[in-house]
């Protein structure tokens, strides 16, 4: 039995006898060894760095949830194929499947661990997640399947030593409610993933139907949160297509026409003379790198769109523009004012002073006038004979 890789666990293969290998014992139970059916706090059980719990007792989602952390914990995630086959033995001991802490009630369609972990591992029944609010279980092949929260199971309860995440922080703004699409947010944006495998053009015709386009990639967070989500539908396909092209002359472009200052571009990538009919880009599933592939390949895709605005934010926002629209104008009033102001003032003083220098010119040209006629009146004074 294999343990090379989690694709080959648990998977056999033929080998020499007289090779060195680890190996496992089994004998008979002992009706001692099994668990009884009322579970109390002592009887968590340690795996890795978690504790777990099994409730043999049939309640909803939230009762189970509301249960576990009565017991300090909280319904279990699965971050790995061997903490999934752990808790599927402790599941085939009770043979009745166990509620997990994976549900998508608080978004549509996307799907979340009650304790905030990032989904990194899954195991979905083939054509699961097929609800888009619902609870999920571990069935007791392994597999997980979404059923109805209000449905009865068994429920597994984990403790971790590990600090739980917080949510991420998010802009403003919500995602489109859709009957049949999933939107995940991140940041301003909403995404959706598609895994049906179609063309690059089908792809661009389904995103604009959606009301969205293929994804562009702004920077690294962007890139980092697209290829955790992917990963999670690699089973179903290798790669989603983007927004990224080659037009004609062989330039790189967003189709959302965004500014192309960001690629991760995978081993080799892009070339240098562009393969024949390589004009597309996908993105791994498994990987989140990119590569130039024929745009007439089949993969899933990846749609983008902005986050709506909630009514009352956008009034509260446009009654701060109409606030700061006001505020500019009295200022512009009130310097139009004081502009007119000073003009008036600057006009008065200048005619005050035009005023004063003609009243001075009149005084020294009157005066001037009479020193000039002063000899001609003594003259007539001293000789009266002649006048």
């Amino acid at each position: 039995m294999t343990i090379r890789s989690v694709n080959e666990a648990g998977k056999w293969e033929n080998a020499d006898c007289r090779h060195s290998k680890s190996y496992i014992c089994q004998m008979d139970s002992k009706p001692e060894l099994f668990h009884s059916t009322i579970a109390p706090d002592s009887d968590f059980f340690r795996y890795g760095n978690s504790s777990y719990l099994i409730i043999p007792s049939k309640m909803s989602w939230e009762e189970a949830r509301k249960a576990c952390r009565e017991k300090s914990s909280e319904l279990a995630s699965i971050s790995d194929y061997y903490s999934n086959i752990f808790l599927l033995l402790q599941a085939a001991q009770y043979g009745k499947p166990l509620w997990i802490g994976l549900n998508s009630n608080m978004g549509y369609g996307y799907y979340r661990w009650s304790d905030k972990r990032k989904i990194d591992f899954s195991n979905w029944h083939y054509g699961e997640p097929k609800e888009k609010i619902a609870c999920v279980f571990l069935e007791l092949s392994g597999e997980w399947k979404t059923a109805p929260c209000n449905e009865k199971h068994f429920s597994a309860c984990k403790k971790s030593e590990d600090i739980l995440p917080s949510d991420p922080p998010q802009d403003i703004g919500r995602c489109p409610q859709s009957g049949h699409i999933a939107w995940i947010p991140f940041r301003s944006y909403c995404y959706y993933f598609n895994a049906n495998e179609m063309s690059w053009v089908q792809s661009v015709t389904q995103c604009i139907q959606s009301g969205g386009m293929l994804t562009s990639v702004e920077d690294l967070a962007e890139s980092n949160f697209l290829a955790e989500h992917a990963d999670l539908y690699t089973s179903k396909t290798s790669g989603f297509w983007i927004g990224l092209y080659r037009n004609i002359n062989g330039q790189l472009l967003w189709q959302d026409s965004s500014a192309l200052d960001f690629v991760n571009w995978g081993e080799a990538e892009p070339l240098e003379e562009q393969r024949e009919n390589e004009y597309c880009v996908q993105l791994s599933a498994s990987s989140g790198s990119w590569n130039s592939i024929p745009c007439s390949s089949r993969k899933g895709f990846i749609c983008k769109t902005p986050k709506t605005i909630p009514e009352a934010v956008a009034n509260v926002k446009g009654g701060q523009k109409d606030n700061n629209q006001s505020t500019v104008w009295i200022l512009l009033i009130l310097v139009l004012v004081i502009l007119v102001g000073m003009g008036i003032m600057v006009y008065f003083f200048f005619k005050m002073k035009i005023q004063n220098e003609a009243d001075q010119a009149a005084g020294q040209h009157s005066m001037l006038l009479e020193y000039s006629s002063a000899p001609a009146r003594e003259n007539n004074e001293n000789n009266p004979a002649s006048s």
